[in-house]
């Protein structure tokens, strides 16, 4: 997949970062290996790089879905991890215009059921522990 439309952004890959630096933030380095597994292991139609840089700011492109209405459309995302990450969730904006329920004229996600629905499926396709196992 083509990298997504930066405006004239330097964007920059941590895909060969050494994250074992005493000097990078616990949750930086956290951040840093997050970007590194979806490099390695990419998603199908997703693609996302890192702005300038800066470990906490990404940019993303997401193909539309075949059989929806955004099907052959690309969206580029505008991803910012603050420094309460992964306690506070990244803010995640629309760049492209993208007529949706749940996206305001601004590209903000406004529904944080998506958020509850994301987190009962990585919930549901996690390997069960032993002790989880007795009860």
């Amino acid at each position: 997949m083509a990298a997504p439309a930066t405006d004239s952004r330097e964007v920059s890959s941590f895909s060969n970062y050494d994250d074992t630096r005493p000097d990078i933030a616990k949750y930086t380095r956290r951040i840093i290996r997050e970007f590194i597994a979806i490099t390695r292991n990419p998603l199908v139609g997703c693609h996302a790089d890192i702005v300038r840089g800066d470990i906490r700011h990404w940019v993303a492109t997401i193909l539309g879905p075949s059989d929806t209405p955004y099907a052959g459309g690309q969206f580029h995302l505008d991803i910012r991890f603050s420094e309460e990450y992964p306690f506070l969730p990244p803010r995640v904006i629309f760049t492209t215009k993208i007529y949706h329920c749940n996206v305001d004229e601004f590209g903000t996600i406004t529904r944080i059921e998506h958020v509850f629905v994301a987190i009962q499926l990585r919930l549901e396709n996690q390997p069960r522990r032993k002790q989880m196992e007795k009860f």
